[in-house]
């Protein structure tokens, strides 16, 4: 898939994947995700990371929390967030 088919695909400029590419602009996670899957690769491939590197920075349960947040309409993230960062300050 080439830069402009993957920016066409998530609305945004091929420019912008440039710049992901390079490293100039920082992307989120749940992007990291999105872009993973589009590419039909896992998120330690796209960052260069050797499957141990990326096993102690990514495990399987964060993966997948993350896979799960991001079937979460966009709006009611910030709600879940801040759902979330509630619960962790009742059991801290």
């Amino acid at each position: 898939m080439s830069q402009e088919q993957l920016a066409t695909q998530f609305g945004l400029s091929f420019q912008q994947i440039q710049k992901y590419e390079k490293g100039t602009n920082r992307m989120s996670g749940s992007r990291l995700i999105q872009f993973s899957k589009a590419l039909d690769t896992t998120p330690h491939q796209l960052l260069g990371w050797d499957k141990t590197e990326s096993a102690a920075i990514i495990d399987a349960e964060v993966y997948k929390l993350a896979q799960v947040f991001m079937q979460i309409p966009a709006l009611l993230r910030p709600l879940v967030l801040k759902l979330l960062n509630g619960i962790v300050e009742l059991v801290a």
